[in-house]
């Protein structure tokens, strides 16, 4: 039976990290003792069948060619996506900016377009808002319109006791607004 300090001794000498003198006396060593001379043919063997494992493991040029190809192929595909994203995201903050410029501009439009004299007075500026609000009292819930100019100072107000009466004013009063902007 061989020691573990025999194998070792074996392993370095079939790695060729014996010095001259001590690589002879193993070689001297090899020749004498068969059962030396066999542990040395199976650590060889062993030796070659790991290489053997090993470069069937490493991929051929061929192979490697094959998937860095495809890796590229991928990291195209992705740097596409993402430019494909990032103008989306562009386009769509420029449609939100012109929807909001033309609901803007179409508001603007029609705010100074109505001109209407509140009830009891004059006023030189024109009708820019009419509001609707359900307001509580002590005989139950009053709706109020409330008519506003541009400068925001509140120029009439109506108070209804149900919704159709005050429906049926603000359908009046757009129609009047509408009759005096085709003035």
């Amino acid at each position: 039976m061989l020691s573990d300090q025999d194998i070792e001794l074996l392993e370095t000498y079939l790695d060729k990290a014996l010095d001259g003198e001590l690589a002879q006396r193993v070689e001297q060593r090899l020749a004498q003792e068969p059962e030396l001379a066999a542990e040395l043919a199976r650590l060889q063997e062993a030796r070659e069948l790991r290489m053997q494992l090993w470069q069937s493991y490493e991929p051929s040029a061929e192979s490697a060619e094959r998937i860095i190809a495809g890796l590229r192929k991928r990291e195209a595909r992705r740097a596409w996506f993402w430019r494909i994203l990032d103008y989306r995201e562009r386009i769509a903050a420029a449609a939100a900016c012109i929807a909001v410029f033309l609901i803007g501009w179409q508001w603007g439009r029609n705010a100074n377009a109505y001109r209407m004299v509140p009830a009891g007075g004059t006023t030189s500026q024109p009708v820019s808002l009419i509001t609707q609000h359900q307001v509580p009292s002590q005989h139950g819930d009053v709706y109020e319109v409330r008519l506003t100019d541009a400068d925001g100072k509140l120029v009439r107000t109506e108070r209804f006791d149900n919704l159709q009466d005050a429906q049926s004013f603000i359908n009046e009063l757009k129609g009047q607004l509408v009759r005096g902007r085709n003035r």
